[in-house]
């Protein structure tokens, strides 16, 4: 079974998030919802907000994505 992978991504005030990169649909549906939508105010909970930009942010191996 191959180790989780995540990326990087913001939503639409900037706050930075890493999430899953199995649940990118997720993700990709909710950073969709217009500003007025009720559910874009509280971001999903298996997206974790990141205090600052994501250079704080260390990892071994990375993988691009193609």
């Amino acid at each position: 079974m191959s180790p989780p992978r995540y990326f990087f991504a913001q939503d639409s005030s900037s706050h930075w998030y890493l999430v899953d990169a199995d649940r990118r649909a997720e993700w990709d549906a909710w950073a969709d919802l217009p500003e007025e939508d009720e559910n874009a105010w509280e971001p999903p909970d298996f997206a974790q907000r990141l205090d600052g930009h994501p250079s704080q942010i260390t990892f071994t191996e990375p993988e691009p994505r193609p």
